[in-house]
């Protein structure tokens, strides 16, 4: 990574309002076009959030799209599950990840709903790699979590944060919503209950073009609220 190049990390612990963009990765995308889209946006955005797309069943790996990002001047964000991994294949991903330069991960979804590992259980286990003092590293991962509109209205989401933030989380990314009172009020929830004490906020914006679109948007992030 360059040494001038800031990070996301850096840039999400000031107290800037910053941009980020996002990319998922298809199975046709090769190293000269994501070489050209951190090019594009390498003077625009404080890092590509690098999604799994659920549709997709050939893409390029998490890891190999930040490595081909960082080199070219742009931060990468992956996405990190354990969705079709076991603890081993995580792990390893993970020091890949560091021995790059990646300096902030983001765990998707709700995990409780879709495999046995909880959110919290995963963001202990990238935890446990930031306080291992064996593994060679310039700088510890940044964790991220996500959560939703409607999700945040649950009884229970409050539990989940509270038990992430102790596990070591330090960032609340928000899924698109294009109801923009109900985000300000989801907002205005997070600071008054002092979630903000623990996690910086990324608010998730999308331009949807046409209702194809709308429609992909809604299969790849189904905790986003979307009108119909």
């Amino acid at each position: 990574m360059p040494r001038s190049m800031k990070t996301f990390k850096q840039a999400a612990q000031s107290d800037q309002f910053i941009f980020t963009g996002e990319f998922s990765p298809g199975g046709q995308d090769g190293s000269q076009q994501i070489a050209e889209l951190a090019e594009r946006f390498k003077n625009t955005v404080a890092g590509i959030q690098v999604r799994e797309d659920p549709l997709q069943h050939r893409q390029l790996s998490a890891l190999a799209t930040a490595a081909i990002l960082t080199r070219n001047g742009l931060d990468a964000i992956p996405e990190v599950s354990g969705d079709g991994r076991n603890q081993i294949a995580l792990v390893s991903d993970l020091l890949g990840m560091r021995a790059l330069g990646v300096s902030s991960v983001v765990i998707p979804g709700q995990l409780e709903m879709q495999t046995a590992t909880s959110t919290a259980a995963l963001v202990t286990l990238v935890e446990e790699l930031n306080e291992d003092e064996s593994i060679n590293a310039d700088e510890e991962f940044l964790i991220g979590i996500q959560t939703d509109v409607h999700s945040l209205n649950a009884a229970t989401e409050s539990g989940r944060l509270s038990a992430c933030a102790a596990a070591g989380a330090r960032l609340l990314q928000i899924q698109p919503c294009f109801d923009l009172e109900a985000l300000w009020q989801c907002i205005d929830r997070l600071v008054e209950d002092r979630v903000t004490w623990d996690y910086a906020i990324m608010a998730s914006l999308a331009v949807l073009p046409s209702y194809e679109a709308a429609q992909r948007l809604r299969s790849t992030h189904p905790e986003s609220v979307i009108p119909s």
